[in-house]
């Protein structure tokens, strides 16, 4: 088997409801690591970060992402954008500040040269939603016209990032009205 087949595996673990998946994709990572055999690439190490964010295990998408991530591989937009999702799937109290100090990481690298951080609609919509679970607010759709405009000017951003998700359900309710 590939390094492509092992991260099939991983990111098969990463959506399974067993109990065990975390720790048996972190014993399959671990052996792909000890396999001279194996070039792991980024893809790899995303499939292991994909097991942490989906269940927001935060301590430990973080120091995947800071320590293992960043020491062998050059980050992207993708890396960081899971750890800001794991940070909005978990109870934490804080996880608004700290996608907002993720999310200031990236723009920090990507203004000193890493092209592959630019925080996208993804990005910026986890970060939403993690600043959203502490407050007032039980749903984006909740949000008025003004509270959006606050959020993007907080975010430095430009354009709503749910506005496809808006259109395509405004859409459907039209059709269903037909």
């Amino acid at each position: 088997p590939s390094v492509i087949h092992y991260t099939c595996v991983l990111n098969a673990w990463a959506k399974s409801d067993d109990e065990n998946a975390v720790s048996r994709a972190e014993a399959l990572f671990r052996s792909m690591t000890e396999n001279n055999e194996i070039d792991l690439d980024l893809a790899a190490y995303h499939g292991m970060m994909l097991n942490y964010s989906l269940r927001g295990q935060v301590e430990k998408a973080e120091t995947f992402l800071f320590d293992d991530i960043m020491a062998t591989h050059k980050p992207n937009r993708n890396s960081f954008t899971m750890l800001i999702d794991a940070y909005a799937r978990c109870s934490s109290k804080d996880v608004g500040e700290k996608a907002m100090k993720t999310l200031n990481k990236m723009r920090e690298l990507h203004a000193a040269g890493n092209k592959e951080l630019a925080p996208d609609d993804v990005t910026y919509a986890s970060v939403i939603r993690c600043k959203m679970k502490n407050g007032k607010l039980s749903s984006i759709r909740d949000m008025t016209e003004f509270e959006k405009f606050l959020m993007m000017r907080e975010l430095q951003i430009e354009s709503w990032p749910f506005r496809h998700q808006e259109s395509y359900l405004e859409a459907s309710l039209l059709d269903k009205t037909k």
